[in-house]
């Protein structure tokens, strides 16, 4: 039976003899998409610079043909060598960069065994890369040259914030106006987003294409917006080669910290678009990331599919650089994230990550919380927040990290059955906390206790702090409104479609200087004498807390769970 014919070219393996703190490492790669990822400073930027500088897309050394084939953005579809190196006159001699490659070609319909990337000195040059060991051409024996295959290079040069970047200029590709619809869609689809309706392209510094509504260009998008177009941009360059090109055997898609600027939402719809795009387009994506979303979705999908999807985790935690094939996911997520603390004298357990709506949760958990013991494995995330549906969304579409890997501490009053939800927990009180606080501090009279703090914050200035007075205005309320009045004459405002004005009243008191001012200090923290004054309210928080806990850290992050019991409950 003849062997069935592969009509694309791949990037199986690399083999790294000798360059910089990298010896005799070999990495295996997928079919489809590769995650290269470890912490900072195991060498994922120079491993996918490696990649990249092997393939060039300028002839067809069949035919003897020349390749004038263009990205969107009118660049050749290959890497310059700044793009990735900038080696060191002292530490990268010439001689001492070894890597050794196994590429299928499919111009050839053969492997290249032997091919080897080196450095070399050449008069008036210090440093040279060179290929060698690929095939022979039927019109030389000559095999020092790079493999024929189209690569883009997505370096983090592509995150210059655009304010930054200098003579910008606003171009127009026919192409993506042409496929508008489809472009629009992918784009809105990573970043959970439907108003946008509109492509603008530029050129400059960096090349880009984003999508934008009617309302606002591309000036006013965020840098996540703008990674996400350059990303799909570069997904439609090989959509564009395939169409165009009859002999197209595939590409390669590189792209470092894949997840820069991506909130979790688009860090797990782009691992399904670019997946999509692999598939359709048989691209070869390898990418970087210190995602644990990214990272783990891809691990599950080479569970059941290694040859077409490869998670390569680089470790240096036994000294030496390595790949580590036998780490399974709570390995991997200890080691990136440096998350398994020694909490006790030969106890070892990992550390939870906790979310939170907005600051003002944040507050009130940390005031809630203050067991040395549980905070030894908890990891509270006051510069992540987003809304309650964005979280359970997160959660009903199976994102690990939501699901069952980290805690989410919503507001008392969002509508929502916690005892559905692993890692939900509802904060106490039945109203959010800046409420809660502007509740308190007007319920406490003039002589009480805590208005004797040293910073002067008496309860005159409460009443003088941002809203106060009309908020007390808007409720009809006065400093006799009992909690139960209070909390009555919110539910007719909300009840009254005014919902979100009545937030932003609140908001904006919590952010007053003189609120922010006594939050700063244990002693004068309104939330930590509301929970002094209320002590069953903390005892059944951290009660309920720890419960949850021990369910992520053994059914989440697979701890063993007598090791968590004895931490947690003894």
């Amino acid at each position: 039976m003849a062997t069935k014919q592969i009509d694309r070219t791949l990037l199986k393996s690399m083999t790294v003899k000798n360059f910089r703190n990298m010896k005799d490492i070999n990495f295996d790669f997928g079919e489809r998409i590769t995650v290269i990822s470890g912490k900072n400073g195991t060498a994922k930027s120079t491993i996918l610079g490696l990649v990249a500088q092997i393939f060039n897309f300028e002839k067809d050394v069949i035919k003897d043909e020349n390749l004038s084939f263009k990205t969107l953005n009118n660049k050749a579809f290959k890497s310059q060598f700044n793009e990735h190196f900038r080696l060191s006159d002292e530490f990268d001699k010439p001689g001492e960069m070894d890597v050794r490659y196994n590429v299928y070609d499919a111009y050839f319909q053969k492997e290249i065994n032997d091919l080897t990337l080196g450095m070399t000195a050449t008069q008036g040059r210090k440093h040279r890369t060179v290929v060698r060991g690929n095939l022979p051409t039927p019109q030389t024996t000559n095999t020092s040259r790079n493999v024929t295959h189209p690569v883009i290079y997505l370096s983090l040069k592509r995150l210059l914030p655009i304010p930054e970047r200098e003579n910008e200029r606003v171009s127009n590709i026919d192409y993506l106006q042409n496929n508008l619809e489809e472009f629009t869609s992918c784009s809105n689809e990573i970043i959970g987003k439907t108003r946008g309706t509109n492509i603008t392209s530029t050129k400059g510094l960096i090349d880009s294409s984003v999508v934008h509504g009617d309302n606002y260009d591309h000036q006013s998008v965020s840098t996540g917006e703008d990674n996400v177009g350059q990303m799909v941009q570069a997904l439609f360059s090989f959509k564009k080669l395939k169409e165009e090109y009859a002999d197209y055997h595939g590409g390669i898609l590189i792209i470092d910290e894949v997840d820069a600027g991506l909130f979790p939402y688009a860090q797990s719809k782009i691992i399904d678009t670019l997946t999509h795009f692999s598939k359709l387009y048989d691209i070869q994506i390898i990418l970087s990331t210190h995602s644990p979303i990214i990272i783990e979705k891809v691990y599950d999908k080479s569970i059941n599919n290694k040859t077409y999807f490869t998670n390569i985790f680089l470790t240096a935690v036994f000294g030496k650089l390595e790949v580590r094939k036998d780490y399974d996911w709570s390995n991997i997520y200890n080691d990136l994230m440096i998350q398994t603390n020694e909490v006790a004298d030969g106890l070892s357990l990992p550390t939870v990550n906790i979310y939170f709506e907005d600051l003002e949760a944040s507050a009130l958990f940390n005031r809630l919380i203050i067991s040395r013991k549980i905070k030894k494995v908890i990891n509270t995330l006051d510069n992540v927040s987003m809304g309650c549906k964005s979280y359970i969304n997160l959660i009903d579409r199976n994102v690990p990290e939501f699901k069952s890997k980290s805690i989410i501490a919503l507001d008392a009053d969002v509508d929502v059955k916690k005892e559905n939800y692993l890692s939900i927990i509802l904060l106490p009180s039945s109203q959010p906390p800046d409420r809660l606080l502007f509740r308190f501090l007007l319920s406490l009279k003039p002589n009480d206790i805590f208005w004797k703090n040293n910073r002067q914050f008496t309860k005159e200035v409460f009443y003088s702090c941002t809203n106060v007075a009309r908020i007390m205005s808007r409720l009809k309320i006065d400093e006799e409104t009992t909690i139960e009045e209070f909390d009555e004459k919110v539910s007719i405002e909300i009840e009254d479609n005014n919902k979100k004005e009545l937030r932003n009243l609140f908001k904006s008191f919590y952010k007053d200087s003189s609120i922010q001012g006594v939050l700063k200090k244990v002693k004068t923290n309104p939330f930590e004498y509301y929970l002094k004054c209320n002590p069953d309210i903390r005892a059944e928080f951290q009660k309920e807390f720890i419960e949850k806990l021990s369910l992520v850290l053994t059914d989440g992050l697979g701890a063993p769970k007598a090791e968590v019991y004895t931490y947690l409950f003894t």
